[in-house]
């Protein structure tokens, strides 16, 4: 974690701890039509796919609007998982954390946040392949999802 002391919308100028990396995932709001209901790339799309430095990174936290909530049954979740390599198979990307990094879209849940978790030393690598999935669907709900975005400190 970094103290950033400068002036400006993005600074914490009183010198609080930031992350120290951010990435914006979904920009604008991504309806998951017929959210699938076997683990996949979110909208089954390959190209939510991103590659970083997490060397000196120790925790991660996923946050995210849910606009349009899924009533599935399946526990639906937006996930973050990585690679050590470059891949588009779904079975390749691992858990990055202690502990899974998603938030649920399930009913109820608008504000999602998975909260701070520790990275496993696996995902503290030079060029860390990221995916971002969507687990638990049930086929049928159109869950919408809105800046999310994966702090890294």
């Amino acid at each position: 974690m970094s103290k950033k002391t400068a002036n400006g919308a993005q600074a914490y100028a009183d010198g609080q701890e930031t992350p120290d990396l951010w990435l914006n995932l979904v920009a604008s709001p991504l309806t998951m039509t017929n959210a699938l209901q076997a683990d996949g790339f979110i909208v089954a799309d390959t190209s939510y796919i991103w590659k970083v430095d997490l060397r000196g990174c120790s925790q991660v936290r996923l946050t995210g609007i849910v606009k349009t909530v899924s009533n599935s049954a399946n526990s639906p979740k937006i996930q973050l998982r990585y690679s050590p390599s470059y891949t588009t198979t779904v079975a390749s990307y691992l858990i990055m954390g202690a502990s899974s990094v998603e938030f649920s879209l399930f009913t109820g849940a608008a504000d999602g946040d998975s909260g701070w978790i520790n990275l496993v030393p696996g995902a503290q690598i030079n060029s860390c392949y990221l995916g971002l999935f969507n687990i638990g669907g049930d086929g049928a709900a159109d869950p919408v999802v809105n800046n999310v975005v994966a702090h890294f400190r």
